[in-house]
């Protein structure tokens, strides 16, 4: 996948490899169902610092595919 990587003020679109999980979770005492889908990128920042994303959604990621479709409507955010 591409992600975006702000330098000097600017984005710029860089391919890297990454792993994608998903899971349901529980919040407000059970009642509300979500999803977390995790991206985590396995090249480092120059800075060395390890980066991922951690996303809350309410669609479903439990089919194949479904979790990095969460990721692709957020790039388009």
């Amino acid at each position: 996948m591409k992600r975006p990587v702000v330098t000097d003020g600017k984005v710029k679109w860089r391919p890297t490899s990454a792993q994608i999980r998903s899971r349901e979770v529980f919040v407000d005492g059970g009642r509300l169902k979500l999803n977390v889908v995790k991206l985590e990128f396995s090249v480092p920042l120059k800075n060395g610092q390890e980066q991922g994303w951690l996303l809350l959604t309410n669609t479903p990621t439990d089919a194949v595919g479904a979790a990095g479709g969460v990721v692709r409507l957020y790039l388009q955010r």
